[in-house]
């Protein structure tokens, strides 16, 4: 396992800028690089045989979470050796020695800089002070407890989906997850987690969704034709979310982090559990 990581969840040492993704999976891997993303699709058709049809909703909801709940650093390694590269690189193309020559006399500025901003979270960077290594569990709790409100909502009988939760919980984590470790996470979550949390982001996530079938499918632009979607228990709509719910035009054109963003924008932050 990478320097920094631990089970499953997103490494606390970060490079300057994330890697931009544009796919559910590649904002999987990046919130929680220590999952494995055949296990989730492995899980996701376990949901739907369950009787939950729409997993997209869930893997984004991981995403959202990983990003509410991020707490990290940049670290520096990963900035001089970014900065080496760009040296050697085109246009530039700087011999080998006179960047590394460079890298050199910019360590120590660089480290000062960056020990100086030190922690951070949430997706806007906001500063932290820390006088230990953070938690970091949260960010698949919170997942993962959202994931089970979310499957005994839809009518899912409360054992499959515990047991569904616990699995979600041990992959997000990459370790085996107890029994009695899953009720005391969701307990504490459920204590401190307002109870529109989950309808609140059902709603932002609804809000993009209409906004992929926008730009998508001209018949479908309410604004210009006046066409209202189909209604929920028609046969039409059930193609219609089928091709629009996992948001893969969206996830192309934004990026996977733009569109995690957006949903947090649309939830008020008192909602969530600290």
């Amino acid at each position: 396992m990478a320097s920094g990581e631990k089970e499953g969840v997103a490494s606390t040492n970060e490079p300057l800028a994330l890697p931009r993704t544009q796919t559910l999976k590649g904002g999987l891997r990046t919130t929680f690089p220590g999952s494995s993303w055949i296990s989730l699709r492995t899980w996701g058709e376990k949901a739907r045989q369950t009787g939950y049809l729409e997993p997209e909703f869930l893997f984004l909801l991981t995403i959202v979470c990983g990003q509410r709940y991020r707490v990290a650093r940049v670290d520096p390694e990963l900035v001089l050796g970014d900065l080496e590269r760009w040296f050697t690189s085109s246009p530039r193309n700087m011999p080998p020695e006179l960047a590394e020559l460079m890298v050199d006399a910019l360590s120590q500025p660089i480290r000062r800089v960056l020990n100086k901003r030190g922690w951070y979270r949430g997706p806007d960077r906001e500063p932290l002070e820390l006088n230990a290594r953070p938690p970091l569990n949260p960010r698949a709790w919170a997942a993962t407890c959202l994931v089970n409100q979310e499957l005994r909502t839809v009518g899912i009988q409360e054992f499959d989906a515990r047991i569904l939760a616990q699995e979600f919980a041990s992959i997000l984590l990459g370790r085996s997850v107890a029994e009695n470790e899953f009720y005391e996470e969701r307990k504490r979550f459920e204590e401190q987690a307002k109870d529109s949390l989950l309808g609140k982001l059902h709603e932002a996530y609804e809000r993009l969704v209409d906004l992929e079938a926008s730009r998508q499918d001209y018949e479908l632009q309410e604004a210009l034709t006046g066409k209202p979607k189909p209604p929920p228990e028609s046969e039409e709509y059930r193609a219609w979310r089928m091709k629009f719910r996992g948001l893969h035009n969206m996830l192309a054109m934004e990026g996977t982090e733009w569109v995690a963003r957006t949903i947090l924008q649309g939830v008020p932050n008192e909602l969530w559990p600290e």
